[in-house]
C-alpha cells in the first residue's frame, strides 16, 4: 500500500527521539505532487520469485541537521495478502529494519559537486530526472540556490526547484521566487505566490 504503512523511529546524536508515520498530510505535502506521493494508497502486486522496492527520500520526512550518528528503525505495519490464502503472517523481524546513518560536517566541495550532479540529472529529462530534482530540492543550504535556478531556467521540474528555494529561505532565494511570481508563466507565478505566502506565514512580514 505505497508508503503509508511505514513508521519511522529515529534517535538523533543528542538522544532525542522521533516517532513518525508517513502521512500524505505531513509538513512538506500540499506542495509538489511527485512519484513518492503517487505511490500512497496504491497496492503493489508481486508475482512468485519477484521483488518489490521503493525509494524514500529521508530528508523529506526527518531532520538530519545535527552532525553525528543517527539510529533509524523502519517498521512496516501493513498487510501482505495472497490471492488464494488471504493475509500472510509476518514476524516482527520481517517487519522491521534498522540502520545507522552518519551525518558528516558540512563540506563545500562535496556539497557543490552533489548539487551539480543532481542539477545535471534533473535537466536531462531522463527517467531519473524527477528523483534528482526532488533530491536537489531538499538540499537546505544556500550553496544550492544557483543550481536550483539552473533547473528552473531549464523548465524541468520547476515546482521542485521553487520548493527548494522556499526551504532554503535566504534573501537570494526569496528574490528568485518574487521574480517568478511577477513573471509571465502563469502556473509558475501562481505557485511562487503560494510559496511566498507560506514564507510570510513562516517568518512574518518583511
Amino acid at each position: 500500500d505505497g508508503v503509508t504503512h511505514f513508521v519511522f523511529d529515529l534517535v538523533s546524536p543528542t538522544g532525542s527521539k522521533v516517532h513518525k508515520r508517513l502521512d500524505p498530510k505531513g509538513v512538506d505535502f500540499g506542495l509538489e505532487f511527485d512519484a513518492e506521493q503517487a505511490t500512497m494508497g496504491q497496492a503493489a502486486s508481486i508475482h512468485p520469485g519477484e521483488t518489490y522496492s521503493i525509494e524514500l527520500l529521508l530528508d523529506a520526512w526527518l531532520d538530519f541537521s545535527v552532525e553525528g550518528t543517527y539510529a533509524l528503525t523502519l517498521t512496516y505495519d501493513g498487510e501482505i495478502e495472497s490471492p488464494t490464502n488471504g493475509a500472510i503472517s509476518m514476524s516482527t523481524s520481517a517487519r522491521k529494519t534498522s540502520v545507522a546513518i552518519r551525518v558528516l560536517p558540512r563540506n563545500d566541495t562535496v556539497l557543490r559537486a552533489t548539487c551539480a550532479r543532481l542539477a545535471q540529472l534533473a535537466m536531462q529529462g531522463s527517467q531519473t530526472s524527477g528523483a534528482a530534482a526532488r533530491e536537489l530540492a531538499y538540499v537546505r543550504d544556500p550553496l544550492a540556490v544557483p543550481f536550483l535556478l539552473d533547473v528552473l531556467a531549464s523548465r524541468h521540474f520547476p515546482h521542485f526547484a521553487m520548493e527548494g528555494l522556499w526551504r532554503i529561505g535566504t534573501s537570494d532565494a526569496k528574490r528568485a521566487l518574487e521574480a517568478i511570481a511577477a513573471g509571465h508563466i502563469s502556473e509558475d507565478a501562481s505557485f511562487a505566490k503560494d510559496l511566498l505566502a507560506r514564507w510570510t506565514a513562516r517568518v512574518g512580514p518583511a
